[in-house]
Formats: C-alpha cells, sequence, structure tokens
C-alpha cells in the first residue's frame, strides 16, 4: 500500500470584509482607518497642495430651510465652504424675540450628497439645494468675496463664467433686442428680475446664479437698476472685448 501523504491540501476559506456603516463619532475617514489599518493605523492622507492654493478661501452663502414648517420660514442660516480641504460649516444668526438660540448647526466637516459623493465646489451656487443630515438649505446669495472668487475661478465655477454666457446671450441678440421692442413694458431701466424674464423669454435657460453673473457685469455700482441699452451694448462683441 501507498503510504498516506505527509501534507494534505486544505481549502482556503476567503473572508470578505465588511465595512460597517459610518456611525457619526469621528470623521469618517479615521473610522476606515480603523477598519483597514492595524492598531495603530496612520492619520488620513491630506492633499498638502490644494491647502496651500486654496488656503483661506471660503465660500459663503445665505441660506433658508426648505420646510413645510411655519417656524423656519423665517430662519437664515450661513452656509461656509471651505475649499482648502472640502469642507462645510452651517451656522444660523441669533435672532431677538425669534425663539430659536441660534449658534452652530453643523460643525466643519465633509458632507455627502444623497448619492454617497462628496459635496464640491461645483455644487455651491447660488439656486442650489444642498440636503445636509436630513435639512435641506436653499442658497440665496452670497458675500461680495465669493461672488468675486467664483467670477475669478470660471473654470471651475462654470455658473459665473462670463464669455460662456456672453457667448449665449450673444446667440439670441436679435430675439433680446425683438423683446424690448414688442413685449417689454417698462421706461427702458432694467432690473434683475426683468432681465431674468427676459432671458427666459427668449428661451436661455439660466439659473439664478448666471443671472446675477450677468447682472453683476451690468450694475457695477449696484444701483438696482440699469438702462436697458446696457444689455445690448454688453452683448456685442466689440463692447464685451473692451470691458473684459
Amino acid at each position: 500500500k501507498d503510504d498516506m501523504p505527509l501534507h494534505i491540501a486544505e481549502k482556503k476559506v476567503e473572508v470578505k470584509r465588511v465595512i460597517p456603516p459610518y456611525n457619526g463619532f469621528g470623521t469618517e475617514e479615521d473610522s476606515l482607518r480603523s477598519c483597514t489599518g492595524g492598531l495603530n493605523p496612520p492619520p488620513p492622507m491630506k492633499d498638502l497642495q490644494k491647502m496651500r492654493d486654496k488656503s483661506g478661501m471660503i465660500l459663503r452663502f445665505n441660506a433658508q430651510l426648505v420646510s413645510d414648517k411655519p417656524d423656519d420660514v423665517t430662519r437664515r442660516f450661513v452656509v461656509q465652504y471651505f475649499m482648502e480641504d472640502d469642507t462645510m460649516a452651517i451656522r444660523e444668526p441669533p435672532v431677538r424675540n425669534s425663539g430659536v438660540m441660534g449658534g452652530n448647526f453643523l460643525r466643519r466637516q465633509t458632507m455627502k450628497r444623497s448619492n454617497g459623493e462628496c459635496y464640491a465646489a461645483t455644487d455651491m451656487y447660488v439656486g442650489n439645494i444642498v440636503d445636509i443630515v436630513g435639512h435641506r438649505f436653499l442658497l440665496l446669495n452670497a458675500d461680495e468675496y465669493s461672488y468675486r472668487l467664483m467670477e475669478c475661478d470660471d473654470r471651475t465655477f462654470l455658473y459665473s463664467n462670463l464669455p460662456r454666457l456672453h457667448e449665449s446671450l450673444a446667440s439670441k441678440q436679435n430675439e433680446i433686442k425683438s423683446y424690448f421692442i414688442t413685449k417689454y413694458n417698462g421706461n427702458g431701466i432694467l432690473d434683475m428680475d426683468e432681465l431674468a424674464d427676459c432671458c427666459k423669454h427668449v428661451g436661455l435657460k439660466f439659473n439664478q446664479q448666471e443671472v446675477i453673473t450677468i447682472w453683476r457685469k451690468l450694475d457695477k455700482k449696484g444701483k438696482g437698476k440699469v438702462a436697458f441699452k446696457k444689455l445690448i451694448g454688453l452683448i456685442s462683441e466689440e463692447t464685451f472685448a473692451s470691458q473684459r
């Protein structure tokens, strides 16, 4: 009889590591390090180059809750987005005799959209609704620094890209002129709402951030009203080239 083999091949059992869901303690990066690393996992890697380039760049927006509760209608929040590490923070300014204490609503941290992807700087624009921990915030407007920052980095913030918007306006130049001849009932003075109505009438589907970008180019002095001839002049290439 043949001798029995001394080594018997053992069947390898593959154990798949299942990452538990984030429980809210600490940051999600730290939790993943604890599950995938050793007893003393290293801290999460940071994009040092991005932190140097974007240091101090903070987008600030006034926001309101999208809610059916009557008490939430008058509540206002300040949503901050830190471009150096893509984190967000939300604060509610205190309002006297409102019944709301105010203060920090969300400490600075990375937030994710409903699809699991983290919020990026491109998600920050006027008119957008961001979903934060079960609360929906409508971004109403931004401060002057944020508007200028987005307009200077128009490759990242496409809704603040004035050359792109000018190209769209120029393609509807005849329709815009016809609108002021046949449909416009004003006295030759234009405000931002009337600008939005004009763009909508000629088939330009601009969002609120895009309308604000165009209006800031028209109303540099912040008077709130401009002559409609200024819009006609802006959409011509010669005028636009000299104003850039």
